[in-house]
């Protein structure tokens, strides 16, 4: 709840459980938020002006519209909508199984409890998450992220900021097959 919880302005990326495609995002903001375009011109709506249109959202919306980014995110989030508590529930429980198997390997340290949203980050002891990262993509096909995640002042007070942390970022669309298949690739890669 925006208003409770004394939100004035919120981001989301499309890619991001979302099911958009990447450059698409959500931009919303309260009535007392001012914000400013970041680029001018090619309004449409007021092509002799130089400056873009006081009224939203077309004062942001410089240049052609990103439709097919559009189409996707309104279609991901409809879907998502839909299935919200079914795709909750799944996503719960792949993160429990991927967080327990993980943690019955030694070497590894979880940085994530169960959760809604399906990530999962983890520290392998004695490898950059960079290699970690690197390692599950050539080697089994795994995509993940390893690194600071933009957000380098959570990894300074998780003491994590040298070698960053591997995130996992589960879906509905994964099955507990590919969640154990990810479980023995890390173990392979933490014992060799």
């Amino acid at each position: 709840n925006l208003k409770s919880q004394n939100i004035s302005a919120l981001c989301l990326a499309g890619h991001k459980g979302l099911m958009g495609i990447m450059g698409s995002g959500i931009l919303i903001f309260d009535d007392q938020t001012e914000i400013q375009p970041l680029l001018m011109g090619g309004t449409g709506s007021e092509s002799f002006s130089l400056f873009q249109p006081d009224c939203y959202p077309e004062r942001l919306e410089a240049g052609t519209l990103n439709l097919p980014a559009i189409a996707s995110l309104y279609e991901g989030v409809r879907l998502v909508s839909e299935n919200l508590e079914s795709y909750s529930h799944h996503l719960y429980g792949y993160s429990q199984r991927l967080i327990d198997g993980l943690s019955d390997i030694k070497g590894i340290k979880c940085f994530s409890k169960p959760n809604r949203s399906g990530i999962v980050s983890f520290l392998v002891d004695g490898l950059e998450s960079s290699e970690v990262a690197d390692r599950l993509n050539h080697e089994y096909d795994v995509a993940v992220r390893g690194g600071l995640h933009c957000a380098p002042l959570l990894h300074k007070f998780l003491g994590t900021e040298k070698g960053g942390l591997t995130r996992a970022s589960l879906c509905v669309q994964n099955t507990t097959r590919e969640i154990d298949f990810f479980i023995k690739a890390v173990s392979e890669i933490v014992k060799s």
